[in-house]
């Protein structure tokens, strides 16, 4: 990540609970050890405010629950990268 971003098991929880996920602790951070922090880094890196940082973040790990069917396949998306 860069200095200025770490992903924590806490931004998982953010995305999981959101969606209506009861996952245990050790659920959260397999899931966040599974994220590729090169794509979300990436997406950091296109804002300089924080609040879009963290949208950008949580819509990263939503797209990775989904990819990896934590989430279903087409659900309605709760977090989206900042316009």
């Amino acid at each position: 990540m860069t200095a200025f971003w770490e992903v924590t098991g806490d931004d998982v929880r953010i995305v999981t609970d959101r969606h209506g996920l009861d996952l245990d602790d050790y659920t959260i951070a397999q899931i966040n050890d599974e994220l590729d922090t090169s794509v979300i880094e990436i997406g950091v890196s296109y804002y300089t405010e924080m609040d879009d940082q963290q949208a950008s973040v949580l819509s990263d790990i939503e797209d990775h629950l989904i990819a990896n069917h934590y989430l279903p396949v087409g659900i309605k998306k709760k977090f989206n990268n900042p316009e």
